[in-house]
């Protein structure tokens, strides 16, 4: 006896569409279409008619074109149906007419997706061996999971474990996210089962009308980007499903809802391509690894080219983002770290005298992560906390030879105008713009400082930086200098610094290995300074540093053929005490952050694939020098009050930050209150 399909719906409805672009084709197996004028433009030719054995597979009995009507209107209208009638009139037919129809379909090449939604009543070898053989030429096979209420999906929804990763098993939940009572649930079919809307606003329950929406969501994935494998397709509906029923793949709902919109975003890790195949190395667009140095950050950022870069997920899709929205600039500006410290007392160290003039300096600090969007006003979580040591060893000989040794230390305790004559008690957020910026573009770093008097009024150091971050941005770098100080008069002492600054895959500080990393920089670097004891309570300090740097690009990056390049940064600050009471003391600082002067360097954009996936570019020339001159203002203020406490403010002013024009000048103000216990 010849076993028959059954549908357990049946009904007739016109939907009205809208014109769209075409792409995925969907075999309908079901009771054929009705080509009426709103749903012809989406058919394709040269389906076929296994109930009657002919070339007219026009419905006759509803359930065929509603079924695709839903697939094409949940593909956006960019799907085309082929009608494959292997149901009558009644909603029935034979086993040989749907496993003909199966064949049929999987045999086009231009099908992609099978949908079918009779269920049989007892489960067919010849089925299984057609459904294999469709998942073996590429076919997505999209099965309506059943109405039976069973635990397991009914047959042939049964066995989509054995497609390969080709086949999805679909059931009905209602608007509050509910499982239909009827419909047969994921059971052991589980990891490839999903969940989907029935009741489209046409009164029209059962699994029937869940499945063709599985349907259209995967021809829309296909339709922007059809060269994805169906099992790329598949695990792509599957991952972005939304979880319903207990965590995870679970009985009852499977690996959760379908959800459209999340499948049409990028999935999984996302990256830039850098070579000339999708496939090649590229770089991820993860903030830390497109963080840039402030000294170039505004000329790359105000390129329009990269406003349409190329971007693709783990399955190679593309996507076209905005790449100046991504990117981060390492910040010149106080931080959240920065203000914590101040609070936390980190400039006061612990001191322990070893032997004399020998001292060894300690600070404490439990920093936040950087990226923390709370900014501190949120609940704080102290296994999100770190706890930084640093130290400092430092002395002088009989003969005059000075030391300090540094461990994980700011680099201001070593080099520049606050390692003298108690300056590095001031708290000025903006303190690091009183170096030469060369020594290191770290938060901080190790150091070594050796340093002897030639006579009264000469002073030279040596001195050596190493700085290691590649755990958070990867950057690493070693600078070498020396500083000569000559003493003026008691009053007044003047500073020249040379130095060599060695970045590995760094630029000015941006993170390594992203998409504008580089091999190495080297940068030689001559920095000027002066200290002026205006009086007893009044001191002046400041720096003019010029460096000129040398780039090695690398293959997988943005950034290729470098000119050689040069660069400046200055700042300048007054010190004060005692001005408004006793003990209080005053800061007032302007600087202006590395920038480049000179120099360029190839652009080279991404901006599509083929389907080959051969990686479309543009390549332009442009100038390093930003177009905008970043000023920066700060004035500091504190005074005891009490004996174990101390208020105070910071009042921040940066005009056109990072060196960019399209960015308004911001105003910062920052209170203080300290309390010792």
């Amino acid at each position: 006896m010849r076993r028959r399909l059954v549908l357990l719906s049946t009904l007739a409805v016109c939907i009205i569409f809208t014109h769209a672009p075409r792409a995925a084709v969907i075999a309908v197996i079901d009771t054929g279409i009705v080509p009426i004028p709103e749903l012809a433009p989406y058919m394709v030719p040269g389906g076929f008619d296994f109930v009657n054995n002919d070339a007219d597979a026009t419905d006759d009995n509803g359930h065929g074109s509603v079924i695709a009507a839903i697939a094409v209107g949940s593909s956006n209208f960019t799907a085309q149906v082929l009608p494959v009638k292997v149901l009558d009139a009644t909603g029935m037919g034979f086993v040989d007419w749907g496993r003909q129809g199966i064949d049929f379909s999987a045999a086009r090449p231009d099908v992609r997706i099978l949908n079918l939604a009779a269920q049989i009543p007892v489960f067919d070898f010849g089925i299984v061996n057609s459904l294999q053989n469709a998942a073996g030429t590429g076919k997505i096979i999209v099965m309506a999971a059943g109405n039976s209420a069973l635990p397991n999906p009914d047959f042939p929804a049964g066995i989509v474990n054995s497609l390969g990763g080709h086949g999805i098993a679909v059931g009905a939940v209602g608007p509050d996210n509910v499982i239909r009572p009827f419909t047969a649930r994921a059971g052991n079919s589980m990891n490839f089962y999903l969940v989907a809307y029935d009741d489209l606003g046409m009164g029209l329950l059962g699994t029937s009308f869940a499945a063709p929406q599985v349907s259209g969501a995967a021809a829309l994935i296909l339709h922007n980007a059809p060269f994805l494998s169906a099992t790329e397709v598949v695990d792509i509906l599957l991952r972005t499903a939304v979880d319903l029923g207990a965590p995870g793949s679970d009985p009852i709902y499977g690996r959760g809802l379908l959800n459209t919109a999340a499948a049409l975003m990028p999935v999984g890790q996302t990256s830039i391509p850098l070579g000339d195949d999708v496939s090649d190395l590229g770089a991820s667009i993860a903030s830390l690894a497109l963080e840039l140095g402030p000294a170039v950050a505004g000329a790359l950022l105000d390129n329009s080219r990269i406003e349409k870069t190329l971007i693709v997920d783990e399955y190679q899709r593309p996507f076209v983002i905005n790449l100046a929205d991504l990117a981060t600039i390492h910040a010149s500006r106080p931080t959240l770290s920065s203000l914590m410290d101040d609070l936390r007392g980190l400039s006061q160290p612990m001191q322990v005298s070893l032997a004399r003039d020998h001292t060894l300096s300690m600070w404490f600090s439990q920093s936040v992560a950087e990226h923390n969007p709370c900014l501190g006003f949120c609940d704080f979580d102290p296994n999100e906390a770190t706890t930084d040591i640093a130290m400092s060893l430092s002395g002088r000989s009989k003969t005059g030879l000075q030391y300090r040794l540094n461990l994980n230390t700011d680099l201001s305790t070593a080099f520049g105008p606050f390692n003298r004559s108690g300056m590095e008690t001031v708290s000025l957020l903006s303190k690091r713009s009183l170096l030469n910026p060369y020594l290191s573009f770290g938060e901080q770093a190790d150091s070594v400082a050796l340093g002897y008097g030639l006579g009264k009024r000469v002073d030279v150091t040596f001195g050596f930086v190493a700085t290691d971050e590649g755990s958070t941005y990867g950057r690493r770098s070693d600078a070498a200098l020396v500083e000569s100080t000559y003493k003026v008069s008691d009053r007044m002492s003047v500073k020249a610094q040379l130095g060599t600054l060695s970045e590995d895959g760094s630029l000015f500080g941006g993170s390594s290995d992203g998409a504008f990393g580089v091999d190495e920089t080297n940068t030689t670097a001559m920095s000027l300074g002066a200290q002026i004891q205006l009086r007893p309570s009044i001191a002046l300090a400041g720096h003019y540093t010029w460096g000129y740097t040398r780039v090695d690009d690398v293959q997988h990056s943005l950034l290729h053929d470098f000119s050689d390049l040069r660069s400046e940064a200055f700042g300048a600050a007054l010190f004060a005490d005692d001005v408004l009471r006793k003990d209080d003391r005053f800061a007032l600082a302007v600087s202006r952050p590395l920038r480049v002067t000179s120099g360029s360097v190839d652009l080279r954009i991404p901006y599509a694939r083929d389907y080959a996936g051969t990686v479309l570019t543009q390549t332009e020339r442009i100038s390093l020098v930003p177009r905008g001159e970043e000023t920066n203002v700060e004035i500091s203020y504190r005074f005891p009050l009490g004996k174990q406490t101390t208020v105070g403010a910071n009042l921040v002013y940066r005009d056109q930050p990072n060196h960019s024009q399209r960015f308004e000048s911001e105003t910062g103000l920052y209170a203080v209150i300290r309390h010792a216990f």
